[in-house]
């Protein structure tokens, strides 16, 4: 999120928040909850960072990726499948897939 394009796409169709799975800092769950960072990250079975997480509007877990982001056209892709709601159809993986075989097309 350190270039401007790709905050200005996430800001357009996302509220992001970072969390530390270790720190203490209370905020509210999805639920309304009182919750710390740390017992948010247990509760949703983060085990370690980079986990990018991402939830519809009743806040039910959507898209989940577990590894660090290669580039910055990966992280504006990422974006992209969730946003186009591509992730009900197809993994990650295979979007990318997709997308890399239509650019070289």
């Amino acid at each position: 999120l350190n270039r401007r394009d790709v905050q200005d796409f996430y800001h357009q169709r996302f509220i992001s928040f970072s969390i530390n799975i270790y720190g203490a800092a209370p905020f509210e769950d999805f639920a309304g909850r009182a919750v710390t960072e740390k017992t948010f990250a247990q509760a949703s079975g983060i085990m370690g960072t980079p986990t990018l997480m991402f939830y519809d509007l009743e806040g039910r877990e959507i898209v989940r990726l577990t590894r660090a982001i290669r580039d910055p056209n990966e992280f504006m892709m990422l974006g992209e499948f969730v946003a186009s709601g591509a992730y009900r159809t197809r993994k990650f993986a295979e979007f990318l897939r997709q997308h890399k075989q239509r650019k070289g097309s």
